[in-house]
């Protein structure tokens, strides 16, 4: 067995993790051509070799110096250890190991990959100079005079978990550790395991962990004392609140609660016809355009469906801006021609569109009234399943608008498109600055129906909600 860093980092998760083939972000294809040209900048700042992507070397067997030479993501392997640096500069038996943490500050397993290359390149003869990490500068911003990176030496720290990590690599490569799963926190955070399904084929039988208002502790605390369902809890448990009655009896009998009250009165702010509206933002760790700091809301894409008060389509429009020259001024015209203050822009949780708005009028300030009465029209449809005025049967104690989706009759799915959620759609934009030799027509077309079907989701709340006005 080959240990890698990501042995380690799974290890420390949960140990039977350590040699499956996990989903991870971080290494999609997208993030490391990400990384990667901010690791180019790193090697110009530090004035390193020009560096060499991706090459193969085996210390075990090699004889041949690497003297004055600097790479990127190298594979690295000794003693059937596998490490992968972010940068690394070798001059004869010396070296310098450099990791970029996409973050402000340090996480933990940053700092457990950095001293596993720290011990794996001592064990195998070399002399490490120095380990340091770079963060990204929360105070940076785009055509200003403060750096990109900030930079901290772990030389001391690498030494100091070298003891950890070498404990690790033998337990590991030893299989001192059980291979039976057992269910605890590391299996829902930071979130759910991909071998969830494949360690626990049971798991749609537990609603336990979908009751609301139950702090985590207290439901791994019931199901360990056998109460797994809802039927369980609503048995066994004696201090039920008012709130997870009404979500017992929701699902319990297949009946949805409505509060017809709080539904009429978000109906009766509206004013057609409606305005169904999302966007999309991507964050880029080196921010594309001017006055922007690292993982800035970038929006990119909107889509909006118009519909009248029996809630029949009359038009949808949308558009999508590639990252390339700065298009936020067209963004901000384009979103101005196609919304009205006239009538209700309907969207689901408005923290993101207005925040985006807020920066735009920011940007923009000849535009600050127009954007302002912008604001004033939208309508949040999201308080009546956040607040509990509507639970429907299947929700699973949650109110995002893909739980509510799931939980109705819905005759459009995101199943069949390669973009199922917010992340796929920044991962599928990034494709187009990182990767220009994909399919750009593919992608774009592709992240426009994910927009397009987000805004019908909106339509068709409103249509399962429109029968219980009284």
């Amino acid at each position: 067995m080959i240990i890698t860093e990501q042995s380690l980092i799974q290890f420390n998760r949960c140990p039977i993790l350590v040699d499956k083939e996990l989903s991870n972000a971080e290494l999609s294809q997208v993030n490391i051509h990400e990384k990667r040209a901010l690791l180019s900048l790193i090697c110009s700042q530090q004035h390193l070799p020009q560096p060499t992507f991706e090459s193969d070397y085996d210390l075990s067997t090699t004889h041949t110096p690497l003297h004055a030479k600097s790479f990127i993501h190298p594979k690295i392997t000794f003693n059937s250890c596998r490490i992968s640096p972010d940068l690394i500069t070798f001059s004869h038996k010396h070296c310098s190991i450099y990791w970029l943490s996409l973050a402000f500050r340090p996480r933990a397993n940053d700092i457990l990959q950095l001293s596993y290359h720290y011990h794996i390149l001592k064990s195998a003869g070399y002399i490490v100079d120095k380990c340091l990490l770079f963060t990204l500068n929360p105070q940076y911003s785009k055509g200003g005079s403060r750096p990109l990176f900030n930079s901290q030496s772990m030389d001391y720290t690498c030494k100091k978990k070298e003891a950890k990590v070498k404990r690790l690599i033998s337990t590991i490569s030893e299989q001192h550790f059980s291979s039976t799963p057992s269910l605890d926190h590391h299996c829902f955070k930071p979130t759910q395991c991909d071998q969830f399904s494949t360690c626990w084929p049971d798991h749609e039988s537990w609603s336990i962990f979908h009751v609301v208002r139950l702090p985590f502790k207290e439901k791994l605390s019931l199901f360990q004392k056998n109460i797994h369902s809802f039927e369980d809890f609503k048995t066994e448990y004696k201090h039920i609140s008012p709130l997870q009655y009404k979500q017992l009896s929701v699902d319990l009998s297949n009946t949805a609660y409505v509060n017809q009250t709080q539904v009429n009165a978000l109906f009766k702010q509206l004013t057609y016809p409606l305005q169904c509206f999302d966007l999309e933002v991507a964050q880029f760790a080196n921010p594309l355009f001017k006055h922007e700091i690292p993982f800035s809301k970038l929006p990119f894409l909107y889509s909006v469906h118009h519909v009248n008060d029996s809630l029949q389509e009359l038009d949808h429009r949308d558009q999508l801006f590639l990252p390339h020259d700065d298009f936020r001024l067209a963004l901000t015209e384009s979103l101005l021609s196609d919304l009205s203050p006239e009538s209700s822009i309907i969207v689901f949780d408005a923290t993101l569109e207005k925040a985006v708005l807020d920066d735009l009028a920011h940007l923009f300030p000849q535009f600050k009234k127009e954007i302002s009465a912008i604001q004033d029209a939208i309508i949040d449809i999201a308080p009546l399943f956040i607040d509990h005025h509507v639970i429907l049967p299947g929700m699973k104690g949650k109110s995002s608008l893909k739980a509510i989706l799931s939980a109705l009759d819905s005759s459009f799915s995101y199943s069949s498109s390669s973009v199922k959620s917010g992340l796929d759609a920044v991962h599928s934009y990034k494709n187009l600055f990182f990767c220009p030799e994909d399919s750009h027509g593919d992608i774009i077309d592709t992240l426009k129906h994910y927009c397009k079907l987000d805004t019908q989701a909106l339509v068709e709340i409103l249509r399962v909600l429109k029968p219980y006005l009284s």
